[in-house]
C-alpha cells in the first residue's frame, strides 16, 4: 500500500485522505478491530514521512494531504526538526487514541463495570458509596 500512497504524491499536490483510502484499495470496514481507512492512511503518509519518501502537510481538520514537489531532505534543518515532531505527536496521538478505544471497549463489556454503572444509576445519592457530597 505504500508505494500506491507514493505513487499519489506524483499525481496529486492536495487530496482528501478518504479519496487516497478509495484510491489505494481501503474500504470501510464494520469491524471495530480494523483501523478505519482515514486512519491507516494517514499513518502511511506518515511513516513515509518519517522516513523521508515524501514531504507532506497533513490537515486533520479538513482531511487533507498538500504533497509538496520539493525533495524532503531540502527542507532546513528547524523545518525537518519540526516536522518529525509534529509527525511523531500525531503517531503518539493515534496510538493514545486507540488505546482509548481498547479501554473503553473493555470497560463497555466489563460485568464488574456494567454492574457498577447499572446499580449507580438506580440507587439514590445518599446510598451511593461516598455518602454526602
Amino acid at each position: 500500500m505504500l508505494h500506491k500512497v507514493k505513487a499519489l504524491t506524483k499525481i496529486y499536490s492536495v487530496i482528501s485522505l478518504p479519496e487516497i483510502a478509495s484510491k489505494v484499495g481501503l474500504g470501510i470496514c464494520e469491524s471495530e478491530t480494523v483501523k478505519e481507512p482515514v486512519e491507516v492512511v494517514e499513518r502511511a503518509i506518515v511513516a513515509l514521512a518519517l522516513k523521508g519518501e515524501i514531504s507532506v502537510r497533513i490537515d486533520q481538520v479538513a482531511g487533507v494531504a498538500h504533497f509538496t514537489s520539493a525533495s524532503p531532505t531540502a527542507a532546513t534543518s528547524s523545518d525537518s526538526t519540526l516536522r518529525l515532531q509534529v509527525e511523531r505527536a500525531l503517531q503518539e496521538n493515534n496510538e493514545l487514541s486507540d488505546r482509548l478505544r481498547g479501554l473503553q471497549t473493555q470497560a463497555m463489556t466489563s460485568a464488574a463495570y456494567l454492574y457498577r454503572t447499572s446499580a449507580a444509576a438506580s440507587s439514590p445519592p445518599s446510598l451511593m458509596k461516598g455518602g454526602h457530597h
